[in-house]
């Protein structure tokens, strides 16, 4: 495969699979400092206790560590299903945002939810992949609701319904309390992110549509302005022009001026568009 094939395909793809794979290699090495060196890594990587609002630098550090510790050998079913669902919706999420927006919304999603858990819980630890998972969620189904996915066989059921699965088996099945809150922390996290997104494109969309308003407002007015001045000075000579009608001549002048050259500068020149001689 060509290098240009694997830039493509790199960012597109297998950033979930590399966050997926570096959980698991931290759970492995996890498991031999444990044994072997009688080191928890978890202790530095979990976002551990920590009063309320009042983080210190390790705490910073560990809004963003948090989600590649696993508890596999706590949780082990919901660890692995975990894994399985960031894997599987990050593929589809990697094709619709690109890995630089993934990147940003994985780490929003974590380190607001790290935050709100704070507030709420402080004092108590706080790690894994489920509330960035709560987060993708909140994107599939804002992204596409009725869209099915697929990873071998296909899904019929649209995401809202697979989240509210997933809610409902966090709650009754896992740690009733804080796991179900994790999730909750990170769905409103997603949410917020979503909705940030959505508002600043309206937002930059209509200033986008002022701004074109605007320059045709000022290329009629110039033009208008222009043609009474134009008007004057045939009827009346040049004389007649104040030093305010001086000026904006000279200043629609100018601007025609630097219409006309990048006119010029951006359309290709005649020897440039011919075809090479054979």
């Amino acid at each position: 495969m060509k290098k240009q094939d694997w830039a493509k395909l790199l960012p597109s793809y297998h950033l979930a699979h590399m966050i997926a794979a570096l959980v698991l290699v931290l759970n492995f090495f996890r498991t031999i400092c444990f044994y072997f060196y009688d080191l928890d890594l978890y202790l530095y990587l979990s976002l551990q206790q920590a009063q309320r609002l009042s983080l210190s630098y390790e705490n910073y550090l560990q809004l963003f560590t948090y989600p590649f510790a696993m508890p596999f050998f706590s949780v082990p079913l919901h660890s692995i299903l975990t894994l399985y669902g960031f894997w599987w919706l990050g593929k589809e999420l990697l094709e619709r945002m690109g890995p630089l927006r993934f990147t940003v919304y994985f780490f929003f999603c974590s380190s607001l939810a790290g935050l709100l858990h704070l507030y709420f819980h402080p004092g108590k630890e706080f790690l894994g992949l489920s509330a960035s998972l709560a987060g993708l969620i909140v994107a599939s189904w804002w992204y596409f609701p009725t869209r099915e996915l697929e990873n071998g066989w296909k899904i019929k059921y649209p995401i809202l319904l697979v989240g509210f699965l997933w809610g409902i088996y966090t709650y009754f099945l896992t740690h009733p309390k804080l796991e179900f809150q994790s999730h909750l922390w990170g769905a409103v996290a997603g949410g917020v992110l979503v909705q940030l997104e959505y508002r600043f494109i309206q937002i930059a969309g209509a200033l986008a549509v002022l701004f074109r308003r605007w320059r045709q407002y000022k290329e009629s007015y110039i033009q208008r302005k222009l043609d009474q001045i134009l008007s004057k000075i045939s009827h009346h000579g040049l004389s007649s022009l104040s030093p305010l009608e001086r000026f904006f001549l000279r200043y629609a002048s100018k601007h025609y001026r630097q219409q006309k050259k990048s006119k010029s500068s951006s359309s290709p020149s005649p020897d440039k568009a011919l075809p090479p001689k054979s």
